[in-house]
Formats: C-alpha cells, structure tokens, sequence
C-alpha cells in the first residue's frame, strides 16, 4: 500500500518543497499508534502463550524442574527485553533517517 505523498514547505520562505509522508505525520496520532503498536501487541500475547505451554510441559517433570525455569526465567527476561529494545531502537533510527532523507517509508 503505497503512502500519499504531500508537499510541505520548508520554514525558510523561497526554499524548495520537500515531500513528507501524509499516513505517518498527518493522521490521527492515537489510530496511528495503535496500528503501529498492534505487531507488537500480538508478539507479545504469542510469547505469554508460549511461556504458558512451557510451564504446562515442565510441571509434569517435577517440582524441582520448575524452581528451575523459575531461577532462569529472569535472566531469560531480561535478555529478551534487552534484544527487543535493540532491534526497536534499530528500527526507529531508519524510519526516522527515512522520513528525515524524503524517502518513502511503505509497510
């Protein structure tokens, strides 16, 4: 789905027009956010599922098999939060060098 583009000068008066993206800058911000935020949302309740089924799984090995996954499930949090705020911030930084370069940013 190809974003329209529109033309919006500059502040500088005589200075050429440069071409933003309408869907991303002009939109309603909360309809926005929320189609932005949905992959996320539903990686999110993917991953809980899943760490659900793992405990179901671990709890017929035993008692200590869970005191185990409970020791390491912190850790393991922690490094995947780490790794998602990398690729997030990853992902941020080229919209924005995107939008900042006048190119197009397409879903």
């Amino acid at each position: 789905m190809a974003q329209v583009m529109t033309e919006a000068s500059r502040s500088e008066p005589g200075s050429p027009a440069r071409k933003v993206p309408a869907g991303v800058l002009e939109s309603p911000i909360v309809p926005t956010m929320l189609r932005l935020a949905l992959p996320t949302i539903v990686v999110l309740v993917v991953q809980t599922l899943v760490g659900l089924a793992e405990t179901y799984f671990v709890s017929f090995l035993g008692t200590e098999a869970l005191a185990g996954v409970a020791l390491v499930f912190p850790v393991l949090m922690l490094m995947q939060m780490m790794a998602n705020g990398g690729i997030g911030g990853g992902v941020s930084s080229a919209i924005a060098r995107a939008l900042g370069a006048n190119r197009a940013v397409h879903p």
